[in-house]
């Protein structure tokens, strides 16, 4: 068994399994990219990263969001939370990139494996055995634990306590803000 990450925040264990598989797929992008900082390894995988002054609607804070080959994070969210949390806006800008490239190489893995066992797919179907998809908090933990992998590789030293404090605060109302004030990742 792996030993226990320290930064691993998650109560559920297909929580703690979506971390776990999220760091696998970092060091795997990392090995096969070669990338020494994280936009090397944006780039190296053709996605776009665009930045956007979106404050959010109706209580909902996005700080980043993946759709079709673009990563956008958000700016004035992101500085929002590093200002409350303490931390240089650059390191949460950092950790949303991350965070939303897990998402891509997560969904891009399971795409690639659900490929190679189709037949194995088809008969988890009719037996139920598995979802095609994994649940939201899994996925999320899983870009999370990937994000945080990405983040221990570089030069740069973030804090990455904090930066996990962030990450899996998102979806979740804090008690610092309204009531119906909801930050979360796409």
């Amino acid at each position: 068994m792996d030993p226990v990450d320290p930064l691993l925040p998650y109560d559920t264990a297909g929580e703690r399994r979506g971390w776990r598989k999220g760091v696998k797929v970092a060091k795997s992008a990392i090995a096969e990219s070669n990338a020494t900082d994280l936009e090397d390894l944006v780039e190296h995988y053709g996605l776009e990263v665009r930045v956007d002054d979106w404050q959010g609607l109706d209580g909902l804070v996005l700080l980043g969001t993946y759709n079709g080959g673009r990563i956008t994070v958000y700016r004035h969210s992101i500085e929002a939370h590093a200002k409350q949390y303490g931390v240089p806006d650059t390191q949460v800008r950092d950790a949303v990139l991350a965070h939303e490239l897990g998402h891509f190489l997560y969904h891009e893995e399971l795409t690639e494996n659900s490929r190679a066992s189709v037949r194995s797919e088809l008969l988890s179907r009719i037996v139920s055995t598995k979802s095609r998809r994994d649940p939201k908090p899994v996925r999320e933990a899983a870009a999370n634990g990937f994000a945080v992998e990405v983040l221990r590789t570089q030069q740069t030293t973030y804090e990455l306590p904090v930066l996990v404090e962030i990450l899996t605060s998102l979806g979740k109302t804090k008690s610092t803000t309204d009531s119906n004030d909801k930050s979360e990742f796409g």
